[in-house]
């Protein structure tokens, strides 16, 4: 059985620490880079780049195709044969390589029914995703090997050279058109860090895995489908922007879980072991910390925390800033709850609860936000975060009764 001792253990070892210094780096980095971009459009023209960032990764797990989660998992088994690691990180290129070439072409042709100005940013985030794709595969293999410290320097690398891409275009030019593509040689930029040196299949040679890509799907469309169903029921564009910018902040919290998850994952997969769930209570009240202490800081100063970051224009989401702090209390045990049943082969009851998320986080937001707008956005995330946790609290209770069951059965035997 594995022990909450070792978890707390492994937040002490070496990989553990670079992990989380990549973390607080890249983190930090992307904080400012989001800062500065938001300066530079505002509001309105923030939206444009925000609903292109948004339906680019809900797009850029179709792309992913679900191999960079298997990649990790499965590689992690000790009964992985890893005479066949070469082949699967292979059919992962040809897939996310053909399938990235038919959307574009899908963006060439949707220039002639939709408006360009929303076409051509999402194409630009596509072709991004690629290399996106290929660094996640890259980590995925380092990470399943141990090899977390240099991991950690590829996301170093990759944060630093996509930054400094997007700070030139900010200083240059600053639309949202050229930060996107100065992402996209970013992106590109960062491959010579560490090449996908194996040949890629064609697509059609082996498809996408396809519980996984859905999780996946699922999970980046509640998380990212609010901001396209405010264009359509809010009439502010320039509010949209707002909480576009501000929802962000998730992102950057979720670099900051990332590394004690990963570590967590691995050791629960390899072991074998079942972690009981007041443990990772405990650990996601540690990751909570941060939001904890946000809190009341934004009570009292969050109108004057969005002028000096944001500007001025951005000053309109103090009402809903403390809100959406609060949906950051349960992202890190949500974010554990999902990843313990990934690794005891839960995907099935996974998908179920994503879907009627995503079916709860649809409704909410569209009722919602058509009469609050993003405050209104703002309370259906906390609501669909709180069905979550208990659903998840659900399943993981009803693992932990049917291990405990076969394993009564194996004694009584």
């Amino acid at each position: 059985m594995y022990r909450i001792e070792a978890v707390f253990e492994i937040l002490r070892t070496s990989a553990f620490k670079s992990q989380m210094a990549a973390a607080l780096f890249v983190g930090t980095l992307y904080g400012f880079t989001l800062l500065m971009i938001a300066r530079v459009l505002g509001p309105e023209n923030f939206a444009v780049y925000g609903v292109a960032k948004s339906a680019g990764a809900i797009i850029l797990v179709t792309q992913d195709g679900g191999y960079k989660v298997t990649l990790f998992r499965e590689k992690i088994r000790p009964s992985y044969d890893n005479g066949n690691a070469d082949n699967l990180m292979s059919h992962a290129i040809g897939w996310s390589s053909s399938w990235t070439v038919f959307l574009l072409l899908g963006c060439l042709l949707s220039v002639f029914f939709f408006d360009w100005r929303y076409v051509l940013p999402l194409a630009l985030v596509i072709a991004a995703n690629l290399g996106k794709s290929w660094n996640g595969y890259v980590s995925s293999f380092l990470r399943a090997r141990k090899d977390f410290s240099e991991e950690a320097k590829l996301q170093i690398f990759r944060a630093t050279v996509i930054a400094g891409c997007i700070s030139v275009a900010a200083y240059l030019a600053p639309t949202a058109l050229n930060i996107l593509f100065a992402a996209l040689i970013g992106q590109t930029l960062a491959l010579y860090y560490r090449s996908v040196s194996q040949k890629w299949q064609p697509l059609f040679a082996n498809g996408p895995l396809w519980t996984i890509m859905l999780i996946d799907l699922l999970t980046v469309a509640y998380g990212r489908l609010d901001p396209l169903l405010l264009v359509m029921v809010w009439p502010s564009k320039a509010d949209v922007g707002v909480y576009s910018a501000l929802t962000r902040s998730i992102d950057m919290y979720v670099f900051l879980i990332a590394p004690a998850a990963a570590i967590f994952f691995r050791n629960i997969r390899a072991e074998g072991g079942r972690l009981p769930l007041r443990e990772i209570g405990q650990l996601s009240c540690m990751l909570a910390l941060p939001a904890i202490l946000m809190l009341p800081l934004v009570w009292f100063m969050g109108g004057e925390l969005l002028t000096f970051f944001l500007g001025a224009p951005y000053a309109s989401a103090n009402h809903y800033l403390t809100a959406l702090v609060i949906t950051l209390l349960f992202l890190p045990i949500n974010f554990l709850l999902g990843q313990f049943l990934i690794a005891e082969n839960q995907e099935r009851n996974f998908v179920i609860i994503l879907c009627c998320a995503l079916l709860l986080r649809l409704g909410m937001t569209i009722a919602l936000g058509a009469a609050y707008g993003p405050l209104g956005a703002v309370i259906a995330t906390i609501i669909m975060e709180i069905f979550l946790l208990i659903a998840f609290l659900f399943c993981g209770l009803r693992v932990k009764n049917q291990d405990a069951s076969a394993d009564s059965r194996a004694c009584r035997e």
